[in-house]
Order: C-alpha cells, then structure tokens, then sequence
C-alpha cells in the first residue's frame, strides 16, 4: 500500500512536470523542457521515458519555429528587394513613355516640315511650268517678230 501511494505521488509528480512543461510550450516559451527524476525507480522506464518524448517535441517545435523565422526574414528581404526592383522599372517605364512621347513630337514635327517641302516643291514646279510657259510663248512672239521683220 504504502508502495501504491509513493508510485502515486511519483506519477502524480511526473503528470504536472509533463504537464508544466506542455503548458509553457503553449504559451510560447519554446525554451521550455520537462525534468523528472525518480531516484527510487518507482515508476517503470516506458513511464518516465514520456519526458524525453516530450523534449524532443518541443526540440523540434522550436527548431522548425527557428526555420520559419529565418525564411521570413529572407522572404522579407525578398520582398523588399522586389518592391525597389518594381520601383524602378516604373521610373524606367515613365521614362520611356516620355521618350516615345518625345519622338512622337518629332514626328510630328518632321511631318509639318515635309508638307511644307511638299507644299514649296509644288509651288517650284507650278513656277517652272509658268517659266516654261513663258520661255515658250516668248519664243513664239520673237520667231513671229522675226517672221514680221523679214
């Protein structure tokens, strides 16, 4: 009996440790670890291995929560390198847009000055026709004259 009651109060003792240390896990402190020690071997082994169970749990918990912190900062990094990158390619694209906007003006511009090259090499061959015109009526006045004279 007296056995009975010291493995209760063992189990009883292991039960809060295990239980202590589940409850800090959960409230976040990944630090957090069971210690148990039963001197008088009271409880069997496959009992008390529960809390180096319960260790490496929360070993590996904090672990993974380590690797997830660090591929945060580096997806954060990432992140913020992304939003520079995009930043730039905005500036190069207003840049662009300016540039074609500039050409366009040129264009423009060349256009006007084209449909007035146009517009004086009609005007050119309008004056050379009417020279023509006149070199041809003028030599058919003299040949006339000359004509009238003899």
């Amino acid at each position: 009996m007296v056995e009975d009651c010291s493995e209760q109060r063992t189990m009883k003792g292991l039960v809060s440790e295990v239980n202590e240390t589940l409850s800090a896990l959960g409230s976040g402190q990944l630090s957090a670890r069971a210690s148990f020690e039963d001197p008088r071997n009271t409880l069997d082994a496959d009992r008390v291995s529960i809390v180096t169970h319960v260790n490496e749990a929360a070993s590996n918990l904090e672990e993974t929560y380590s690797q997830v912190e660090r591929e945060t900062e580096v997806l954060v990094g990432q992140t913020d390198e992304i939003t520079e990158l995009a930043s730039e390619i905005e500036s190069l694209t207003d840049d662009q847009y300016e540039d074609l906007d500039q050409v366009v003006g040129k264009m423009e511009q060349f256009s006007a000055t084209m449909e007035e090259v146009a517009a004086t090499a009609q005007q050119v061959t309008t004056a050379a026709e009417q020279a023509r015109s006149a070199a041809t009526a003028g030599q058919h006045s003299g040949k006339r004259a000359s004509e009238t004279v003899e």
